[in-house]
């Protein structure tokens, strides 16, 4: 994107109804003393801007996170409209802090990002446009929040893993195995474990070394590399969407993502 042009963009994704996506492009976006009902996260890639309302204006840059708590009172001004350049994450509110088991974030915090951290958050963004599962979308819009800000569910986290985790994490893992094929929701693992989000994450990493949608990802190719062999005459398309992708395309570039050959090559033993 140019930059000078002004846009504003809004994404949401009706399947989760938790978030809603931001992108401002040289556009004072918000200059009158405001507030959001959700949680609000923002990426300041190009400029900077004095935010007010918080006491004292508080000066943020490209490179910098600031995460607004809903109610907080605020504005946006920045010092070279043609220049900013924002995204930003609106996080419902109830959702969040069940997710992480964190309490109430009652202050504005501004955090410089290191490069790194920046891509991963953009990738984030991208992941949430995409045409990917919701369980997947959710797994990566928790964790990612959770280690880029400074959450209390992310302070308080403990060292040590409760004895009876691999045996509880095994439980989860054989439902995802079970039902690889069909929907499968954090909500549906949460409840299985009796955990909040980020910690049945947290502990399925820690013990499968992957996360659930990865997981499920895995075993949906498995069961396609098996109808690849084994039903000849099946047409791809449909063993992509029986697999639970959308369609050939979005097949075609997971397939190749985990197995480095497309399902056409796969079949004929060949690329």
């Amino acid at each position: 994107m140019e930059v000078g042009i002004p846009v504003i963009e809004y994404y949401r994704d009706e399947r989760l109804p938790i978030f809603e996506l931001k992108r401002c492009e040289a556009v004072a976006h918000a200059s009158r003393m405001h507030a959001h009902e959700e949680y609000s996260l923002g990426l300041i890639l190009n400029g900077a801007s004095a935010v007010g309302g918080v006491g004292r204006d508080r000066a943020v840059k490209a490179g910098d996170v600031i995460m607004i708590p809903p109610g907080q009172m605020h504005d946006c001004r920045p010092e070279a409209v043609r220049d900013w350049r924002l995204r930003m994450l609106f996080l419902n509110q109830s959702w969040l802090e069940r997710a992480v088991g964190a309490r109430r974030i009652s202050s504005l915090c501004i955090k410089p990002l290191n490069a790194v951290e920046i891509r991963h958050l953009l990738a984030l963004f991208d992941a949430l446009r995409g045409r990917i599962t919701a369980l997947e979308k959710e797994s990566r819009l928790i964790w990612t929040v959770c280690h880029l800000v400074d959450l209390p569910a992310r302070r308080e986290e403990a060292a040590s893993y409760k004895s009876g985790e691999a045996t509880l994490m095994k439980r989860v893992a054989d439902y995802i195995r079970e039902n690889c094929l069909e929907r499968i929701t954090l909500d549906d693992l949460a409840d299985l474990a009796n955990l909040n989000k980020y910690s049945l994450l947290r502990s399925y990493r820690h013990v499968h070394k992957t996360s659930p949608h990865m997981h499920q990802t895995i075993l949906r190719i498995n069961h396609a590399k098996r109808e690849l062999r084994t039903a000849p005459d099946r047409s791809i398309a449909a063993i992509a969407i029986e697999a639970g992708f959308y369609d050939q395309s979005h097949f075609d570039k997971a397939f190749r993502l985990y197995t480095g050959i497309t399902p056409v090559g796969y079949r004929l033993g060949r690329q």
